[in-house]
């Protein structure tokens, strides 16, 4: 957060700090950095429940930190955007109303995923009502965020799950590969302080509470108390602190050592002085946090054992990147097996340690990750919220438009494949559209009824899974249709099949324009163009591209329409029955379409 604030004001923004910590913080006037910077501004409060330990103290420091940033922010004179973590849970909701009073803009920033990463904690059951309840309030949190920043792949499709329409893009976590490099052991600050010349050294640097599985590493090291020159070494201070200390010394393990929390010009000193480091995650966490001191390891060229689930982000992260090796949280055995791995090969530190390093620099660096918040924030403050071309009898559509759009539909696609599906089937199909949390869904009214409609939907696999979900429903309005016309059989199969692959894209931050159609006897009246445009209009700010499919042969003027309006071909492919197809993309960050 520090780098952040940091590089928003490089880039002009001016960024106040609302935060609380312990008395003794406050008083010394702790600071970002210096105090020379008069772009940043901090205000911190007191919080006599910091850093206390126990259930009651967390949620009652929480409870105090959401009071303090509300009064806090009133207190501040304009605010446009509000920054907010996911971590605590849930603050997004107090931010909301500062957001509504001061008419800014939020930006919900995922670190990690709440309630899963309670469950994991063992604190919760996934089971339990509380867990519902948290869920829905996560779920809301996503919905008051004008944008959510998700830091990896699958917790953005863990956001879309729960609100398919969010308006979310994935920025990674960063390190500053500039600072954190490997320091020789003649430059190190900090090999000094340990007083074990010459030790291996099993690294855990970071926060010591209940998400940590220390224990897990405790028994490793209880496994190799024989082997003396291996020390396993923890930087940090946290709640459980005291009950790993009491572990170590009620089973004499001398080859542990506890050292407290290093300020920030060390930290390249702490990480190079290690052989190894660890990052000891319980079971189930690793789907929904990934911790970002990893990166810090990588940088200063050091290899990683990552405890945690084998199929979960965090371990493909470890493997694209070859940096380490995963094992399992629940098993000491496999943790002391890669550790005497390691031991025994010094190639295969340094080769897991290159590797690491060569992965920071091209995919996490620091300034590549700021440049992008500040992108993804300044496009945030340019997109108008408006009502496009209501005046021009542009609107979207309703439960009651459905049997008009269906009329539409059969009049402007006679012989396509979905008309011949029947009147029910249109009707369904058009219903779970306007179902569909993501949906866009316009039409153009006239005087003497609807004239046109235009529909889609964000983020298109999450909307095809739906269709699969609901494939019985659909397929019972066929079933009369199909027996009387079973040559429609192996198109049904094919579509149904085209389906089942769309589901399974991963392609995020899109919306597909799906259909769109005008009643014959209002073509060649700009309805539409005009349907078109009202559909980018009330997609802007919600996706980065608009995406379609059309006939590439015998539709010369369809494709013509669609190059009009700023559409560029992206590919050709073939569909069933050798039917070839254009697929185009609008790119809405570079082609922004004024309906008026």
């Amino acid at each position: 957060m520090e780098t952040l604030a940091k590089g928003l004001s490089e880039h002009k923004f001016k960024v106040t700090v609302l935060t609380s910590s312990t008395r003794e913080l406050i008083s010394a006037d702790a600071d970002i950095g210096d105090h020379s910077n008069s772009d940043i501004k901090i205000i911190r409060a007191w919080n006599p429940f910091s850093r206390r330990s126990g259930l009651f103290n967390k949620l009652m420091e929480f409870a105090t930190f959401f009071l303090h940033i509300v009064v806090g922010g009133l207190l501040v004179r304009k605010i446009d955007v509000i920054f907010v973590t996911s971590s605590p849970p849930l603050t997004s909701l107090p931010i909301a109303v500062l957001a509504w009073i001061k008419r800014a803009r939020v930006v919900y920033n995922v670190q990690d995923l709440f309630p899963e990463s309670v469950v994991a904690s063992g604190l919760m059951s996934r089971t339990g009502v509380f867990f519902k309840i948290f869920s829905h309030l996560e779920t809301w949190c996503y919905a008051l965020a004008d944008l959510v920043i998700a830091i990896d792949e699958s917790f953005a499709e863990h956001v879309l799950a729960r609100r398919s329409n969010s308006r979310i893009t994935i920025i990674p976590n960063w390190v500053d590969t500039h600072a954190m490099v490997e320091l020789s052991n003649i430059e190190n600050k900090f090999l000094p302080m340990l007083s074990r010349p010459g030790a291996f050294i099993v690294l855990y640097a970071g926060n010591l509470g209940y998400l940590q599985n220390l224990d897990l590493l405790l028994d490793a090291a209880n496994l190799l108390k024989e082997k003396k020159d291996i020390l396993f070494l923890f930087v940090g201070n946290g709640n459980q602190r005291m009950a790993l200390v009491d572990r170590v010394q009620k089973e004499g393990l001398s080859n542990c050592m506890f050292i407290n929390f290093q300020p920030y010009e060390m930290l390249a000193h702490v990480y190079s002085a290690c052989d190894i480091g660890v990052v000891p995650m319980l079971p189930g966490a690793g789907t929904s946090s990934i911790p970002s001191k990893t990166w810090n390891y990588l940088a200063c060229n050091k290899p990683v054992i990552a405890c945690v689930d084998d199929n979960s982000p965090y371990a493909r992260l470890i493997r694209e990147s070859r940096s380490g090796k995963v094992v399992s949280p629940r098993e000491p055995g496999e943790l002391v097996k890669a550790i005497l791995e390691f031991y025994g090969s010094e190639p295969l530190r340094k080769g897991c340690g290159v590797a690491g390093r060569n992965y920071v620099v091209d995919h996490l660096s620091q300034g590549v990750a700021v440049d992008r918040y500040a992108y993804e924030i300044q496009n945030l403050l340019a997109w108008k919220v408006d009502s496009p071309m209501v005046d021009q009898g542009y609107r979207e559509a309703g439960e009651a438009d459905i049997p008009d759009i269906v009329q539409i539909h059969q009049a402007a696609f006679p012989g396509y494949f979905m008309t011949l599906m029947g009147t029910t089937f249109l009707e369904r199909y058009y219903r779970l559209v306007l179902g569909f949390p993501g949906k866009v869904f316009w039409v153009k009214q006239g005087a003497d009824g609807l004239e046109g409609f235009a529909s889609g939907f964000l983020n298109p696999s999450l909307f095809y899974q739906e269709m699969q979900k609901q494939r019985l429903n659909l397929f019972a309005s066929i079933f009369m249709r199909i027996c009387t016309h079973p040559w429609l059989i192996p198109r049904l199969l094919a579509s149904n099949a085209q389906a089942r692959r769309y589901s399974k894209s991963r392609e995020l931050g899109v919306c597909e324009l799906s259909s769109i159609g005008v009643s014959p006897a209002r073509s060649g009246q700009g309805i539409g163009k005009g349907l078109v445009k009202a559909f980018i209009k009330a997609t802007e700010g919600k996706a980065n591209s608009i995406i379609l499919t059309t006939d590439a042969e015998g539709n010369d003027s369809v494709n013509a329409f669609y190059r009009s309006l700023g559409f560029a071909i992206e590919g050709t492919f073939m569909r069933s029955k050798g039917r070839r197809m254009n697929k185009y993309r609008l790119s809405l960050d570079k082609n922004i379409v004024n309906p008026q």
